[in-house]
């Protein structure tokens, strides 16, 4: 991307990007709020306290407002119980009524408030931007549908986000529903990619590369690796919620020791993960040999890779430092962004122009 994003990008392509930034950081920012403990900051949805401004102060909370958003709480949980039960998830409405801890209604903190409410707010920026994209991608309809259609797919993810984030705070952060919200969250910031690098209508002379189907075969392995091993971090995280729950005595270096076998897979599968990305430069390297901003992709790809084993070592031996886990999450989520990236450039998207011939769209990468 050597462009200039004032002068050389029409109007979706610098939104679309903008738009992939903000759903980055927007997960960095999610990652603070549950290392924080500040996801039931707010207990309620979308508002905060009843209130579009949250309260900075005990004085300013609504009379019995535990009791009130309990209840709250119960009704909208029965309803989830009934639509899980119609699609024959008895057993998961079920455990969502019977679950006392559901219930538990956290202490007002004022920072804990705030951080859950400035997560909201971005998240709406996030929403805006994507509704912004959404609209500037119908001026690719006569030209190439699919980018419209796509763009109109992401929409209702970043719907179906919101609502999952109602269900989040009503369940009192479920397991299981924090994963779900992590994977739809990347899978929305690659379609943007996608989409963006799709909309680019300049025909790129591609060279022949060897092994071509190898390389893709193990690029996609590799994404889902990664996607497995976050979905492993996550696990992690809920475990380690449930010893804090249940040991708040407990001091920070003894979490690790009361984790379950998700702790130690996670562990060992980072290395699998750091092995297979130095791999997939080997390959790249070997047979992309004349693209060289392939290799600086991929050179950036194990760099990532090993800031992120190292992050996740370092909150292993050193009590799991707060500060360090947004920037493991980030690391994580991010490479698997490179990874895709890398395979549009193998495989550019192909596209319809105006004069209806197909053309590469690959001059974002």
């Amino acid at each position: 991307m050597s462009k200039s994003l004032n002068n050389s990008y029409n109007a979706f392509q610098k939104w679309g990007i903008i738009a992939v930034v903000f759903v980055y950081l927007l997960i960095a920012i999610g990652s603070i709020v549950r290392t924080t403990g500040s996801g039931m900051g707010c207990p309620d949805w979308p508002k905060c306290f009843g209130s579009w401004v949250p309260p900075t102060d005990a004085s300013q909370l609504p009379v019995d407002y535990k009791d009130t958003y309990v209840q709250k709480r119960k009704q909208k949980n029965e309803r989830l119980a009934g639509y899980l039960d119609k699609l024959g998830f008895t057993e998961v409405g079920n455990k969502i009524l019977s679950d006392p801890t559901i219930y538990i209604e956290a202490e007002f903190n004022p920072v804990k408030t705030w951080i859950e409410y400035i997560n909201r707010l971005f998240g709406v920026l996030v929403g805006l931007f994507i509704v912004g994209t959404t609209f500037l991608s119908f001026s690719y309809w006569k030209r190439d549908k699919t980018i419209a259609l796509i763009c109109l797919l992401n929409l209702f993810l970043v719907g179906f986000q919101g609502w999952l984030g109602s269900i989040i705070v009503s369940t009192n952060l479920l397991p299981g529903t924090i994963t779900i919200h992590m994977i739809l969250a990347i899978a929305i910031a690659l379609l943007l990619i996608y989409v963006v690098i799709r909309s680019f209508n300049t025909p790129r002379e591609l060279q022949s590369i060897p092994k071509k189907k190898t390389i893709n075969v193990f690029l996609i392995w590799v994404i889902f690796l990664s996607l497995v091993q976050i979905v492993l971090g996550t696990r992690v995280r809920e475990a380690i919620d449930v010893v804090i729950n249940k040991m708040q005595d407990l001091m920070r270096n003894e979490w690790i020791e009361q984790l379950g076998w998700e702790f130690y897979v996670h562990r060992s599968f980072s290395l699998i993960v750091l092995a297979s990305n130095i791999y997939l430069l080997y390959l790249l390297k070997k047979y992309v040999s004349s693209d060289t901003l392939v290799k600086r992709w991929a050179k950036v790809l194990v760099a990532i890779t090993i800031i992120e084993v190292i992050t996740g070592a370092s909150m292993a031996y050193f009590g799991v430092p707060a500060f360090l886990q947004p920037i493991h999450l980030f690391l994580a989520v991010g490479t698997i962004g490179i990874q895709f990236i890398l395979f549009l450039a193998i495989n550019p998207p192909q596209g319809v122009s105006k004069k209806g011939q197909t053309v590469l769209k690959t001059e974002m990468i």
